[in-house]
């Protein structure tokens, strides 16, 4: 081996090889990098000098390719230890993230449907304040879900990757949010309180706890595979997680939240919104963790 500088010496003392095999074997990863690129460096295959003797020079070559080999067994050994075995996108990745958005249209729509009649007619408070609180409460999302796309993405990946811990972090937020809303004992409170609870559990359910939730679930379709045909069965895998909430709590609830008069007219049943609520809140939470172990 041959140093390709103006001396033209073999390596010297501070390069013997068993210093380069004890840096190998405390596996220093920057230490194996500098030692790699000095080799590289000072090892030249075509400047061998003329009077060199064919066995040193040949002996050489074996103790260099030794010193070679063993790095890049290490690194190899690194690698795999390291590696992440990925499974083939197919079903079962559709399916679980279809169950994904039952988890979160369960709540999402229950709201949507019955929660104005809750403050309403059970609570009492004014529609029109209702209707600010629903309009404060999107100008507060424009913040919180940009920040929260922000968190997710600057969050340490994972061997379930940055955005796929979010469903277990936030499912019993976001359910226990949910139930918070629809608390029919508040009726009887002062109409002050009954207005601070209405604006402090649709903010903490709509713009933080869900927010927390639904952002990182709706980023997780953008890394679960680079082709553009299986990010699309997603999107249609996600439409068909909303049919199920939308014929459960559509169709189903209103047997239960309205009783029927005599005269034929219908009454809300207050005392039904908090077991709809817990049931709506406990199945999400599931469909959450079950889309999180898909």
């Amino acid at each position: 081996i041959c140093i390709n500088n103006k001396e033209n010496k073999f390596l010297n003392q501070d390069l013997k090889n068993q210093e380069v095999e004890s840096k190998i074997n405390d596996k220093n990863e920057q230490n194996l990098g500098d030692v790699l690129k000095e080799l590289m460096s000072k090892v030249g295959y075509i400047d061998y000098l003329v009077e060199s003797k064919e066995e040193e020079r040949i002996e050489k070559i074996k103790e260099t390719n030794k010193l070679l080999i063993k790095y890049y067994a290490f690194k190899q050994e690194e690698f795999m230890a390291n590696s992440i075995s990925i499974r083939p996108f197919g079903w079962k990745d559709k399916v679980g993230y279809m169950i994904g958005n039952v988890a979160n249209d369960l709540t999402f729509i229950f709201a949507s449907l019955y929660l104005q009649v809750f403050y309403t007619d059970v609570l009492g408070i004014n529609a029109a304040l209702v209707g600010t609180m629903f309009l404060v409460s999107r100008v507060v999302d424009a913040f919180t879900d940009t920040a929260m796309g922000r968190i997710a993405d600057m969050t340490k990946a994972t061997k379930n990757g940055k955005f796929k811990p979010w469903l277990l972090r936030a499912c019993g937020p976001v359910a226990l949010a949910s139930f918070l809303m629809y608390q029919t004992s508040m009726s009887n409170a002062p109409m002050t309180l009954r207005i601070v609870y209405m604006f402090g559990t649709y903010l903490l359910w709509g713009s933080i706890c869900y927010t927390a939730i639904n952002i990182p679930y709706g980023s997780m379709a953008s890394v679960m595979s680079t082709e553009a045909n299986d990010r699309a069965a997603l999107s249609t895998f996600r439409g068909l997680g909303s049919l199920i909430p939308q014929i459960l709590i559509g169709v189903v609830m209103p047997m239960f939240l309205y009783t029927k008069l005599e005269d034929g007219s219908q009454v809300v049943n207050a005392s039904a919104f908090p077991i709809a609520a817990a049931v709506l809140a406990v199945g999400s939470a599931a469909c959450y963790i079950i889309c999180y172990f898909m």
